[in-house]
C-alpha cells in the first residue's frame, strides 16, 4: 500500500525531526532572545548591544560607526528620556552573574559618554572582583577603597582621560576585608556626593548582585540601574532566581540590557 506507507514515512519524517528540537529546546538553560528574557521578568530591555571582535581598549571610541557602538548610543539616548536631562547623570551596572560581559559594558558605555562631554567618570565599584581596573592598567594603584580608609583624598586617586581612555577613571585600589560595609559607609554616599558636583555622567560597575549584595547600597544612590543580560551565557535558572531577588528588594529604576548579541548569518 503505496499511501500507507507514503503517509507513515511523512509522519515519522516530521515527528523524528520535532522530538528532537523539543529536547534540544527542554535542555537548553541559557537566555538568546528577549522573548527568553520577557518571560522571566517585566523588567524593561533598554538596549541591544551587538558582538564586535574589535581589541581596542575603549572600542565605542575607536570604532565609532560601528553597530556595537550604535547599540551604546541608544542606551545612552533611554537613559536620557528615563532621567529627564542630558547630564548630571549617575548609572550603576550589575548582573546576575559573573561572565555576563559588564566589564566591557561599562568600559565601552563611559566611552559613548566621553563623545559628548569631557566630564566623565567610570567608577569601579567591583571591590571584591575589579576587573575594570585590571582591563585598564590600573590594579596596581591606589584608589576609592585607599579614600574610604583615609589614607588619601579623592583628587589623589582619580587617574585623569589620556588619549588611549578619554575619560576619568577612579580604580579600586587595595581589595577591603569588608567591603559591603564600606560600600554601605557614610564616607561612601559623602565621596559620591561629591563626584555628582564634579562630573557630568558617572557609571558606576559593581559586583554581580547575583552573587553578592555589596551593591544595593550604591543602587539607591544612582539615578538609574542597569543589568547586563549575556546572549548564550546567561543562565535562565539563575537569572530568574536574581530577579525574584531583586523585585522582592524593590530596586527601582531598574533595567535590562541585553550584551554580545551575535553577528546575524
Amino acid at each position: 500500500d503505496k499511501t500507507k506507507t507514503y503517509m507513515l514515512a511523512m509522519i515519522f519524517g516530521l515527528l523524528i525531526p520535532a522530538v528532537l528540537i523539543v529536547i534540544v529546546e527542554l535542555m537548553n538553560n541559557k537566555l538568546y532572545t528577549d522573548n527568553d528574557i520577557k518571560m522571566i521578568t517585566k523588567l524593561p530591555i533598554l538596549g541591544h548591544i551587538r558582538h564586535t571582535d574589535n581589541t581596542a581598549k575603549v572600542v565605542s571610541v575607536d570604532s565609532q560607526r560601528s553597530l556595537f557602538t550604535e547599540g551604546l548610543r541608544l542606551v545612552r539616548t533611554k537613559i536620557e528620556f528615563i532621567t529627564k536631562r542630558k547630564n548630571n547623570i549617575s548609572i550603576m551596572v550589575s548582573s546576575a552573574e559573573s561572565g555576563d560581559g559588564k566589564t566591557h559594558f561599562v568600559i565601552n558605555l563611559a566611552g559613548v559618554y566621553s563623545l559628548v562631554s569631557k566630564k566623565v567618570l567610570l567608577m569601579d565599584l567591583d571591590v571584591r572582583n575589579p576587573q575594570v581596573s585590571k582591563r585598564l592598567g590600573f590594579d596596581k594603584v591606589n584608589g576609592l577603597v585607599n579614600v574610604l580608609i583615609g589614607d588619601n583624598t579623592i583628587d589623589e586617586v582619580i587617574v585623569k582621560a589620556d588619549d588611549e581612555i578619554p575619560y576619568d577613571v577612579l580604580p579600586v585600589g587595595v581589595v577591603p576585608p569588608n567591603p559591603a560595609e564600606l560600600l554601605r559607609s557614610d564616607e561612601m554616599k559623602q565621596t559620591l556626593e561629591y563626584l555628582k558636583s564634579k562630573y557630568d555622567f558617572i557609571i558606576v560597575d559593581t559586583s554581580p548582585l547575583g552573587l553578592v549584595s555589596d551593591s544595593y547600597a550604591i543602587s539607591s544612590m544612582v539615578d538609574v540601574t542597569l543589568f547586563v543580560v549575556r546572549v548564550g551565557k546567561t543562565d535562565k535558572t539563575f537569572f530568574r532566581n536574581f530577579v525574584n531577588q531583586v523585585n522582592n528588594d524593590v530596586l527601582d529604576h531598574s533595567y535590562i540590557t541585553v550584551n554580545d548579541i551575535p553577528k546575524p548569518k
